[in-house]
C-alpha cells in the first residue's frame, strides 16, 4: 500500500494554489461558517465556498425520525441547488458552539457543534447539530473532503460540553 501511494504522488503533478481560507484547518471549518450565514437577499459565495472543498464535496446529515433516521446526501452542485432558492428572501445563519479538532499529519478530523437560524427569528435556534468535517492537507492548504452532520431529535442531544458556547472562539 505504501509503495502504490508513493507511485501515485510521483506521478501526480503538485499544482500551486493559493490558501485564502484553508491555511490551517480550522480556518477552513471557520470559513464555511463565515460563508453560509448570510442575510435576506444575499447568496453564498459559490466560487469560494468550492474552494474549500475537494473536489464536489460529500455531505451526509442524519435527521433523527422516531422510527429511524432519514439521510440526506448531496455534493457541492446539490447544495447549491437546494440552498440557492430556499435562503435567497429569508437569509441563513448557521454558528458554532465549540469545536474538537484533532491532526496527525495531513488528515484532520474536526468535530463541530451548531446552531442553524433564520435571521427574521433574531438568531433563535431553529435546530442544533453536530457536523464532523473531515479535512486533507496539500500544497499547503487545508481542504474538506466531507462533513457529516448529525440533527438533534427523536432522543439524541448535544452533549453537555457540546452544547454550550466555547469561550475561546
Amino acid at each position: 500500500m505504501i509503495v502504490l501511494a508513493a507511485a501515485l504522488l510521483a506521478v501526480s503533478p503538485a499544482s500551486p494554489s493559493v490558501c485564502r481560507d484553508g491555511t490551517t484547518a480550522d480556518e477552513a471549518v471557520t470559513a464555511v461558517y463565515d460563508l453560509v450565514s448570510v442575510p435576506a437577499g444575499s447568496s453564498w459565495d459559490w466560487d469560494r465556498i468550492g474552494a474549500l472543498f475537494v473536489d464536489r464535496g460529500m455531505f451526509v446529515t442524519m435527521i433523527p425520525r422516531v422510527d429511524g433516521a432519514v439521510m440526506s446526501k448531496a455534493d457541492l452542485p446539490t447544495l447549491r441547488a437546494q440552498t440557492e432558492t430556499a435562503y435567497a428572501k429569508s437569509g441563513f445563519i448557521e454558528r458554532e458552539y465549540r469545536r474538537e479538532t484533532r491532526i496527525f499529519g495531513d488528515i484532520a478530523s474536526i468535530y463541530s457543534s451548531f446552531y442553524i437560524a433564520l435571521p427574521q427569528a433574531n438568531d433563535r435556534p431553529l435546530a442544533r447539530g453536530l457536523h464532523h468535517f473531515q479535512l486533507v492537507r496539500g500544497d499547503g492548504c487545508w481542504r474538506i473532503v466531507s462533513n457529516i452532520s448529525q440533527m438533534e431529535g427523536a432522543g439524541w442531544t448535544l452533549s453537555p460540553a457540546f452544547a454550550q458556547k466555547s469561550t475561546s472562539r
